[in-house]
């Protein structure tokens, strides 16, 4: 199974599960990555027709493989901080800034007035968008649809938000070129509501020629697996372009397009049954799950020790359980100790594991055929 092809239907770490065994053999936990799944996704993002310009968001994933990977496909980065445009400079060879989009929500105000003009573009809020534009720096204005000043009721939100955007910015609105949608929360990402946000920006700012959508917005997962829903991304943009041919359509996904490209490989600790499963002991601190237990990753788990696919959840019912406590999982189906399990949707663990804050070994599996193209 190690030399196959993945079948249709299973996840990477099925048809890798002698690799994994190997790294297993030398130590455990670690973080594995996949790279035939991150060239496949970054090529088909890139190959999808209407898709101006695809932006990696640092913090996603900060592994140098991938940074290398984006930066020799002609992809942009999106840097939040000021450590994460420190960590690009450093890399060899160094990331140019005019490859980097700024957000300025998180950077002092001194250094993206000195540092403006250098980088690709600056996205801004509203409060800091008309200095920025006066300074003569390429800007682009960012709102987030999370916001709660935006809109309770969903079929509008989004729209407030440009329009109290135009309304604060009063003739100054004909001067916006680019705008950014963020979404620091899950919000809707159907199709219709992407058109109509856009039908929006054009008609609120007619000189806008960019338009930068994020998560949600920008890609489209299967709702089963989690993986990338391609048929519908290319269905979205097809429709974006034919609707509006004079915008350029940036694709900025952040963690949605990659979670899938990596995984927690280890042992377990300690197993017993309980009335709602497998109550699984496991090596690692509760710190480490908590930025994940919203997204569902916990479901994706493969026992390569009985070759089963499982499915659980992270167990923090107890209330004296802190965030150095052993974590505990709870699984549908049969897990003993010591068993080998690897648990998928861990392929965008931020810039903490390149700082060696959580100790956990890293392996990054190389691809085992080659690609169409020089990635």
């Amino acid at each position: 199974m190690g030399n196959e092809k993945t079948p249709r239907g299973l996840p990477w770490w099925v048809a890798r599960k002698f690799d994994l065994l190997a790294i297993a053999s030398d130590v455990a936990p670690a973080i594995v990555y996949d790279d035939e799944t991150f060239n496949e996704t970054f090529f088909d993002l890139l190959c999808v027709q209407g898709v101006h310009t695809l932006l990696y968001s640092v913090k996603s994933n900060a592994h140098v493989r991938v940074l290398e990977k984006i930066l020799k496909l002609g992809g942009l980065f999106k840097c939040s901080s000021q450590a994460e445009i420190d960590y690009l400079g450093g890399l060899y060879p160094p990331v140019p800034l005019d490859n980097m989009l700024v957000d300025a929500r998180w950077l002092p105000d001194e250094y993206v007035r000195n540092s403006g003009q250098k980088v690709k573009a600056i996205l801004a809020p509203i409060t800091q968008y008309p200095v920025l534009t006066r300074c003569n720096i390429n800007t682009f204005l960012s709102f987030d649809l999370s916001e709660e000043w935006i809109s309770s009721n969903k079929s509008e939100r989004g729209k407030l938000g440009l329009q109290r955007a135009a309304e604060i910015l009063g003739i100054d609105a004909v001067r916006v070129k680019g705008v950014h949608i963020a979404s620091s929360k899950e919000v809707s990402g159907k199709s219709e509501h992407v058109l109509e946000l856009t039908w929006t920006i054009k008609k609120l700012f007619p000189e806008v020629h960019d338009v930068v959508l994020s998560r949600g917005l920008a890609i489209v997962r299967d709702q089963a697996t989690g993986y990338l829903d391609f048929k519908s991304i290319r269905k979205r943009y097809d429709t974006l372009s034919r609707e509006f041919p004079g915008l350029r359509f940036w694709l900025d996904p952040e963690d949605l397009a990659i979670e899938h490209a990596g995984g927690l490989l280890m042992k377990v600790q300690n197993a017993k049954e309980s009335t709602e499963g497998m109550v699984v002991e496991v090596g690692l601190p509760v710190e480490f799950f908590l930025p994940f237990r919203k997204r569902q990753v916990l479901s994706n788990i493969y026992n390569l020790s009985t070759d089963k696919l499982l499915r659980g959840d992270l167990d923090l019912c107890n209330r004296y359980m802190g965030p150095q406590d052993r974590a505990v999982l709870r699984v549908k189906g049969r897990v003993t100790k010591g068993d080998l399990i690897f648990i998928g949707g861990f392929g965008a663990l931020g810039m903490r594991l390149d700082r060696g804050s959580l100790g956990l070994h890293v392996h990054y599996l190389r691809a085992r055929k080659m690609c169409a193209v020089k990635l």
